[in-house]
């Protein structure tokens, strides 16, 4: 009797700190369960929406629009992106890497391996169902890898790609509406065309176009997966070592839960032998609640 008395002792105490973190859990989500009216047994994740306009500016972003154009050497971009939305600002650290074989295939490596956030309004918190009172920290985005190949490759003339991408699901900070914890995938289809111009201050100018279908997976019950036509459109000017670029990008999700992010794009690009540096404007004009200003450079490596 006195070995089973002490075998429950022990288990008891085993057991103690669970049932204290449970309690402390239960404690510190309180105001959460009740904001949202939760009924008991949900998954939390279920009233987050993964959508472009209820989450972090990283989180289900609108693609570059590539130019159908491989890069001539290796390259490594470097570019710090500071978002701002009344109630809710980022600062970002955005890395990429590419590197083309044969004029014909670009791989691709790029992702955000760290955000800073503050969301200082109790309406963006409660809208985004964010599980904390006070969100504010550091996250660590998703990583993605692609490449393109080239079906035609006429560098002064039309050149046509198709590309595609998958999106890890190594993104942090699910619970504050950073970023979606969910995998994706991209196809696109690229055409280019370039124009030359001689005794100008114009050197050259590229008008080009991308299409394609994207889609991500969601934690919604009813549909397991929100599939996106993907668009985008730009056209980049040369004057000699400096670069202007304009984009409009975007993608339209069939949800229609704030996933049909349209967003204007304008580069400028100083070159300097290996060296580019680039400044870079975004505004979003359709479910993409930021505007940002990045600075950073390329290196042809």
């Amino acid at each position: 009797m006195q070995e089973n008395y002490r075998t429950y002792l022990v288990f008891l105490l085993m057991c103690l700190p669970a049932i204290l973190s449970a309690q402390h859990q239960e404690e510190k989500f309180a105001w959460w369960n009740k904001k949202h009216n939760w009924d008991g047994h949900t998954p939390w994740p279920q009233y987050i929406t993964l959508s472009s306009s209820h989450m972090g500016p990283n989180a289900i972003p609108p693609l570059e629009v590539f130019d159908a154009r491989i890069k001539k050497s290796a390259e490594f971009q470097s570019m710090s992106n500071y978002y701002f939305n009344q109630g809710d600002e980022t600062v970002d650290l955005n890395l990429k890497f590419v590197y083309p074989v044969m004029d014909r295939v670009q791989f691709e490596l790029w992702m955000v391996p760290v955000e800073y956030f503050h969301i200082s309004d109790t309406l963006i918190r409660d809208e985004r169902a964010i599980r904390y009172e006070n969100p504010e920290g550091t996250a660590t985005g998703d990583l993605y890898a692609g490449a393109h190949l080239m079906l035609l490759n006429r560098p002064q003339g039309t050149s046509l790609s198709l590309g595609f991408a998958v999106k890890t699901a190594s993104g942090s900070k699910l619970s504050m509406a950073r970023y979606t914890d969910t995998p994706g995938y991209y196809f696109d289809f690229s055409a280019g065309h370039s124009f030359s111009f001689q005794d100008r201050s114009l050197k050259k100018l590229r008008i080009y176009a991308m299409a394609g279908f994207m889609a991500y997976q969601t934690y919604d019950l009813m549909h397991n997966q929100n599939d996106a036509f993907l668009y985008g459109l730009g056209a980049e000017a040369n004057f000699g070592k400096l670069s202007v670029k304009n984009d409009l990008a975007g993608y339209i999700g069939y949800l229609d839960i704030g996933d049909k992010p349209m967003v204007y794009r304008l580069e400028l690009e100083l070159a300097q032998k290996y060296f580019h540096w680039l400044l870079r404007y975004q505004y979003g004009i359709i479910d993409f609640p930021y505007q940002s200003i990045g600075l950073g450079f390329r290196w042809e490596l």
